[in-house]
């Protein structure tokens, strides 16, 4: 059965993650100031594209492609961790003297020493000991093959050790829950699952592909290939040997490796057992710190990848939900603001508040935090901040010039869904946002009219409309004046707000909504007594209207609409007589 294998690799690195992919690279490292990320594009010229259908020469390519990327990345993640730190004396004095960075140094002199250290541990330190056991009367009796048999066996050994003894230091330690972290998530995601915190911990740290695994078979194929060039008993004459056999080995190897990956039965899994196995040293499991930084990584690949229009960022950072609200709250206070921010939130990052806590901000989506709970600080209404209300289980655009869909208006809608019959024509008078005519026409499957006086009002609401795919038309008119069609049924939420009393409103309301929107005259019944009066001419015989209505004013709406078989009145979520329903409408009223 073959395996689904993606396109994305990585490595793990200090304090971080290198994810690479066909056309990008990054590396999202951890710091104080949170995920920081270097990313860049990959670009391959037509005779690498050759090169890399070769057979055994793209391993030799590629590894030292891959060897030169992993130093580049481990060198790029030790200056990310040192630009936190206050450079010494020494290192002012390399700087100014010589021009020369402390810790790129640092790195270059750990970079050739580590080479050294392979070459000795892994090459000549085999052949030393080989040369002391082929004193011994009865090794100098076994044929080359076991000679070279016992030789692979002792630097397999020595590696493993090696390994292990390594594993117990701390920082090392620390860079396997990272080698975890990268392959937990490439395992969840070549599952086929969401990329989430709780999948990818939940995924396993034991990658196929990992350079642990492909080190393995460097070894097995080396014994192979090495047994053929005989048994010299001058132990530097069977260094160079190997050393010049070195890029026959990983070209081997790379097309073995190759192989092995597409596919997943019992005897796939038998043949890189060991490799598997050596990978319970080289791996940890991570904390969701080093699952978000892996991730990091990881998404920044896939959706460069994927569109080649994303820059590459340098230096990047990424901040997490209590860093943002941190760095926020020194700035502004947030204190009667606590649930509006983590919406503001949610918003910036499109996600839900379940998920928040494993999401990561970039600098982009920090600013725009920080701006709109500048907003929020003054007291705007979060829809306005936001520039979208829900209303009804739909998305509304709000600004300025419409008011904000409230709670109690679902109602009004509620009772008017239940009242429309079918080829009855409606009409939503003082519509604002339209989130009534839109509501109706979605949840009807009807055409809906629907007025206002204001031209930025109506914009709005055309909008709407469009954005939820609503047919509504929408007429500019001062309640009836240039209506000249007859309805079954208008509803109405008008402007019922006594003058009077606008300025005494809370300052999210009064500085905030529109003045004509909320303006309901002298004493907040005009728009209902225009409209009640002028009834004539726009409701036909038998129809219904609906009003929502202001704290106390029920009762005065209710006696003005004598011209119904009845009338109802339905209170809001707080006991407030806030629904009037007139229906039967009887004769038509004079001027």
């Amino acid at each position: 059965m073959k395996a689904k294998v993606s396109k994305i690799g990585g490595q793990a690195v200090i304090e971080g993650v290198m994810m690479r992919g066909e056309k990008a690279m990054a590396t999202a490292c951890r710091t104080e100031q949170g995920i920081q990320i270097d990313s860049e594009r990959i670009t391959v010229s037509s005779r690498m594209k050759k090169i890399g259908k070769i057979p055994i020469i793209r391993g030799v390519v590629n590894f030292c492609n891959m060897l030169y990327l992993g130093t580049k990345t481990i060198m790029s993640s030790t200056e990310i961790q040192g630009e936190s730190m206050e450079p010494s004396k020494f290192e002012k004095w390399l700087s100014e003297k010589f021009k020369i960075d402390a810790i790129t140094l640092a790195v270059w002199i750990g970079t050739i020493l580590g080479v050294a250290l392979a070459l000795g541990l892994f090459f000549v330190l085999p052949q030393v000991f080989m040369t002391l056991l082929d004193r011994i009367p009865e090794m100098q009796a076994l044929n080359m093959i076991v000679k070279n048999l016992i030789e692979g066996l002792i630097r397999i050994a020595m590696f493993v050790l090696y390994v292990l003894l390594v594993s117990q230091m701390k920082d090392i330690k620390r860079v396997f829950m990272y080698h975890g972290a990268e392959h937990k998530t490439i395992n969840c995601y070549e599952s086929g699952k969401p990329l989430t915190i709780e999948n990818i911990r939940a995924s396993s740290r034991i990658h196929n592909r990992c350079g642990t695994t492909f080190m393995f078979i460097v070894m097995i194929v080396s014994i192979i290939l090495f047994s053929l060039c005989g048994w010299d008993s001058r132990w530097w004459v069977r260094l160079l040997i190997r050393l010049a056999l070195i890029p026959a080995v990983m070209g081997v190897s790379y097309e073995i490796l190759k192989v092995l990956a597409k596919y997943d039965n019992w005897f796939v899994n038998f043949l890189r057992g060991p490799g598997l196995l050596l990978q319970g040293i080289t791996t940890a499991n991570p904390d969701d710190d080093m699952i978000m930084v892996a991730l990091a990584s990881f998404k920044t690949v896939l959706e460069m990848d994927k569109d080649e229009n994303i820059e590459p960022v340098h230096r990047g950072y990424q901040f997490d939900y209590k860093e943002v609200k941190d760095i926020v709250s020194n700035k502004v206070d947030l204190s009667n603001y606590e649930e509006e921010f983590m919406w503001i939130c949610c918003f910036v990052l499109d996600c839900t508040r379940a998920e928040l806590p494993f999401r990561k901000f970039e600098n982009a989506d920090l600013d725009r935090v920080l701006n709109f709970a500048k907003m929020l600080s003054s007291n705007m209404p979060l829809d306005y901040i936001l520039g979208e209300s829900e209303f009804y289980g739909y998305k509304f655009k709000v600004n300025g010039s419409v008011l904000i869909p409230r709670p109690e208006t679902e109602l009004l809608v509620e009772q008017t869904l239940g009242l429309i019959n079918e080829g009855d024509k409606v009409l939503d008078l003082c519509t604002g946002s339209g989130c009534i005519a839109t509501t109706i026409s979605k949840e009807k499957g009807i055409k809906v009219f629907a007025s206002d006086i204001s031209t930025d009002a109506l914009n709005v609401a055309r909008n709407n409309a469009k954005l939820n795919d609503a047919d509504v038309e929408f007429i500019q008119s001062d309640l009836f004046n240039n209506i000249e069609e007859k309805f079954d049924v208008i509803v109405s939420n008008p402007p019922y707000i006594k003058r009077e009393e606008i300025e005494k409103l809370d300052s999210s309301v009064k500085d905030y909504e529109p003045k004509l929107a909320l303006d309901g005259g002298e004493s907040g019944l005009d728009m209902y007594v225009k409209i009640i009066s002028n009834l004539n001419n726009n409701l036909n015989e038998g129809g219904t209207i609906l009003f929502e209505c202001g704290y106390d004013q029920a009762e005065f709406v209710v006696n003005m609409l004598t011209e119904f078989d009845s009338v109802e009145v339905k209170k809001d979520y707080n006991n407030i007589e806030r629904i009037i329903i007139a229906k039967g409408y009887k004769k038509c009223l004079e001027n």
